[in-house]
């Protein structure tokens, strides 16, 4: 649909700007979120401005988790803005505690607005809940985590009493549900133990999340450590902004703000999430965490209240989120000549032939994703036996295959898996040397190498081959 809307040929024309764009329409939202639980404009704003520097996961490249999770701000900022409610929580009412804060003028005693008027509300209401709808199943429809997530804190507010639509509870099950069920259906037939197989597994998820990812070199080490430590000092702070907040104010929104900060840890129950359940976990927990550090802020002595406090936090946080973000720019960035490669790859390769690769850090499967078979190895050890593997990948294809190698992967197998420094070079010496390969195209860095199918000879042909007449 963009691509029609702006005339042009590709979605490649998004790919760079979309991350300063997509988090620049991140930040409207998170100031509404926040200014409400918050109930201060400057808060709001500490809130808005920590969030980028938090933010170093890496999910806002263009992808359907960058654009689900913009979809899911929306969806939590309509149900605590405009469907805002100031009722008393469900545990207040099970523990059966009188607030002298509930009464008939409630919204105006605390500083509220009045509610606007019946035949106005009714309007807006119409179209705010159509909308939640419609974020719901585009959520549902667009990615596998986040409408489990938008559900967790639609049952938080509406628990904490603080959103009007409770029904939106059963209707986000509903469309998540019945996507699954229908939609999703010819994925999750073939791969239940994926979906399922984690569930309840707390332990074996953050280990997939945390200790199995803490490998490599100890340059990729290092940038490991220093993202453990942005998430402890973001995790860390915001724990003790919900203790002084709890120490120093009574305000009933300090119970709804840890639940949301503490509602992103339940996905964590459902599965690793392909080892990146953790990541995920960081991810939904920011809305929570900076409104509780914002509230830290406001909550420190004079001498550190304002400008002297944010710029402490900013100069915690701004190098720890410069080497978590970009740290491992070797293997995630796209080179020109990589691209330039890959393109003729898809030019030269006959249709349902095999792509191999040995690590990943490789750009391809952005055209022609049904035509070709692609296979990445994830070699961790270079040996007689790597072009054993690299052949098996290709050999059984009638249609033959084609070996690519970028510096890229090259990057990510030193980095990530441990290989040695010049084990791409390694690899290119076997190719070079052995028959069944030919190298097709070489630039500054990539290479692709076809693979040469003989023909084999019986042995009883070979025996009159050789036999004197």
């Amino acid at each position: 649909m963009l691509d029609k809307v702006a005339g042009v040929n590709s979605a490649e024309a998004f790919i760079r700007w979309w991350p300063v764009a997509i988090n620049l329409l991140y930040l409207p939202p998170i100031y509404g979120i926040a200014k409400e639980l918050l109930r201060s404009t400057p808060k709001a704003w500490l809130a808005a401005g920590l969030f980028p520097l938090t933010n170093w996961v890496g999910q806002d490249y263009f992808s359907p988790q960058a654009l689900t999770y913009l979809l899911y701000l929306t969806f939590v900022f309509i149900l605590v803005v405009p469907f805002r409610a100031h009722d008393r929580p469900a545990w207040r009412r099970l523990l059966r505690r009188t607030n002298k804060d509930f009464g008939p003028n409630r919204q105006t005693q605390s500083g509220r607005p009045p509610r606007p008027e019946p035949g106005r509300r009714r309007a807006a209401g119409g179209f705010y809940l159509g909308a939640l709808v419609l974020l719901m199943a585009a959520m549902a429809t667009g990615h596998q985590l986040t409408p489990i997530m938008a559900i967790i804190t639609s049952v938080i507010l509406v628990i904490a009493g603080r959103t009007q639509v409770r029904g939106m509870v059963m209707v986000g099950v509903l469309i998540a549900v019945g996507w699954v069920c229908y939609g999703a259906e010819p994925f999750w037939s073939g791969h239940i133990s994926m979906i399922v197989g984690g569930v309840g597994n707390v332990g074996g998820n953050v280990n997939a999340g945390v200790a199995q990812r803490v490998t490599g070199s100890a340059a990729h080490g290092f940038i490991l450590d220093i993202r453990l430590l942005t998430t402890a000092a973001v995790w860390g702070l915001a724990a003790l902004g919900a203790l002084v907040w709890r120490l120093r104010s009574r305000d009933r929104d300090w119970a709804v703000v840890v639940l949301l900060f503490l509602g992103a840890f339940t996905t964590i129950v459902g599965g690793n999430y392909g080892g990146e359940g953790v990541l995920r976990v960081y991810f939904f927990s920011l809305p929570g965490a900076i409104c509780l550090i914002a509230a830290l802020i406001s909550k420190l002595p004079r001498f550190w209240h304002g400008q002297v406090a944010l710029a402490c936090f900013g100069l915690l946080l701004t190098p720890l989120f410069f080497f978590a973000r970009w740290g491992n720019e070797l293997y995630e960035m796209v080179r020109p000549d990589e691209l330039t490669a890959t393109n003729e790859l898809y030019r030269i390769a006959t249709p349902g032939s095999n792509f191999v690769s040995l690590t990943w850090g490789i750009e391809w499967e952005y055209v022609d994703l049904t035509t070709f078979s692609y296979n990445t190895l994830g070699v961790d050890t270079i040996g007689p036996q790597t072009l054993t593997q690299i052949t098996a990948a290709i050999a059984g294809n009638p249609k033959g295959g084609y070996v690519i190698m970028t510096t890229g992967q090259q990057a990510f197998g030193s980095l990530v898996s441990g290989l040695p420094t010049n084990w791409g070079r390694t690899v290119d010496n076997m190719l070079t040397r052995s028959s069944n390969y030919k190298l097709v195209y070489q630039n500054r860095d990539a290479e692709i190498f076809q693979y040469i199918r003989h023909p084999t000879v019986k042995k009883s042909s070979a025996r009159r081959l050789q036999r004197p007449r």
